[in-house]
Parts: structure tokens; sequence; C-alpha cells
């Protein structure tokens, strides 16, 4: 890719930069928490969900925050990836009515995300 578009530059990107080079910003906890929150108004608004039925806030900061100490922080697997997985799992299971805990939530999105991984990898390798 370095080749085709060049080098990130070692700053937090810039809005018109070719390249983002997202390890240069480090991120805290309440950013991924107000991602989540919007992620959350979106998936409300796109399956038209009563709020009633939708965890508020404050129960999704909490999700984010089990994930974030969960999550070793030099794991292989980015949390950005892991978070936005595991909160599209956790809806879809609120949406169907299925009761999954937090743990067991966060163990099948790292088994699935295992396996994406592989099946992108083992196509790599037969291109």
């Amino acid at each position: 890719m370095a080749q085709r578009i060049g080098m990130p530059r070692e700053t937090p990107p810039r809005g018109l930069d070719l390249v983002w080079n997202f390890d240069a910003i480090e991120y805290q906890i309440e950013d991924f928490q107000s991602v989540a929150i919007k992620i959350a108004t979106i998936y409300k608004e796109a399956y038209q969900i009563n709020s009633d039925e939708f965890p508020n806030d404050n129960e999704i900061c909490e999700e984010v925050k089990f994930l974030f100490e969960k999550h070793p922080n030099f794991a292989a697997l980015r949390f950005w990836r892991l978070m936005i997985s595991y909160l599209i799992t956790h809806f879809d299971d609120l949406l169907e009515g299925n009761n999954r805990n937090a743990e067991q939530r966060y163990h099948d999105v790292i088994e699935s995300l295992r396996k994406v991984n592989f099946m992108t990898a083992n196509r790599q390798k037969q291109s």
C-alpha cells in the first residue's frame, strides 16, 4: 500500500490527508464510548427501535468499559474493530430476543473475527 499511496506521517491525521495514520492518535475510553453511543443512535434509527427497548447511553458506556478492560492492549485485533463488531452483535441480540451475557458475547465475537481473519489470510495466499 505504501508504494501506491505513500507512507502515513507520524502525526495525527488531518481531514484532507491522503493517508491517515490512526496509530498516531492516542484514543481514550471516552472516545470509544462517544462513538459507541453514535453507533447505537444510528442502529435505533435504522431499525426504528423504541428507546425503552434499547440500552441507554450509560449502559452502552458500561459495555464499552467492559470491552476496554477485557481486551489486551497489544492484541493483534484492533479495539475499534472489536468494539464495532461487539456492539452490532449486542444490538442484533436485543432485536432478536437473544440473551447472551457480555462475557459470552465477547468470546463469540472474538471467535468470529478470528475465523474471518483466517479465511482472508487463506484467500490472500491462494492469489
